[in-house]
């Protein structure tokens, strides 16, 4: 439904499904990036690191990494959002290395914060 500010939508998004997004309600705003990862605490946020692993955090990581950053994640696609693939991963890694942060493939606190200070 209509809400007031784009990340008082968050709540419903965090409960929909993994490939759900934010959109604006007008033409106006409807290509505007919004992402619940932006108003949240990094050391809130979970700690991503299984192949496999479901959530719609991992959604809202492949949103921001993909649709915003434009790091390419060759596997994302109708079943794969909200997943954390190999090529998630990799473009993690890229994500870490360009921001010369360890390049694990682990998405922990340090890397939530440097994702919000890209992206928001």
């Amino acid at each position: 439904g209509p809400f007031q500010r784009p990340y008082d939508a968050c709540a419903d998004r965090l409960s929909g499904p993994y490939d759900a997004f934010i959109r604006g309600a007008t033409p106006g705003t409807a290509g505007d990036f919004v992402s619940c990862i932006c108003p949240a605490r990094a050391r809130d946020l979970p700690r991503v690191s299984k192949i496999g692993d479901t959530s719609q955090w991992i959604g809202e990581l492949q949103h921001m990494l993909a649709a915003h950053l434009r790091y390419h994640i060759n596997d994302l696609g109708v079943g794969t959002w909200g997943v954390y693939t190999a090529d998630t991963r990799s473009a993690v890694r890229r994500f870490q290395s360009d921001n010369r942060i360890r390049s694990t493939g682990t998405v922990d606190a340090g890397t939530w914060s440097a994702l919000q200070h890209a992206g928001c």
